[in-house]
């Protein structure tokens, strides 16, 4: 319960995480939209890396909405390899 508060607290003040705030997500999915939709015409064949949350929500979108290659990349995995090792 304490992460879900956390979750919304943060959606609603910066308009990030899974909750969004009330339009956070909404307009987190219309600016990668817009953006796929700018790469459609201006570099059709270049792949858009997604690493801003909501990353699955905005790939999935983006793939099916667009005509854009689209890899999403969870910030929770960067330098996992790295830890993995430093754990005893």
């Amino acid at each position: 319960m304490v992460e879900a508060d956390m979750r919304r607290l943060a959606g609603d003040k910066y308009g990030y995480y899974h909750s969004g705030g009330q339009f956070g997500r909404y307009h987190q999915l219309r600016l990668m939209l817009d953006v796929a939709h700018d790469m459609e015409k201006i570099c059709p064949d270049a792949w858009l890396i997604q690493v801003g949350n909501p990353v699955f929500d905005g790939c999935t979108l983006m793939t099916r909405e667009t005509s854009i290659k689209v890899c999403g990349l969870c910030h929770g995995h960067y330098g996992y390899s790295r830890r993995q090792h430093a754990w005893p």
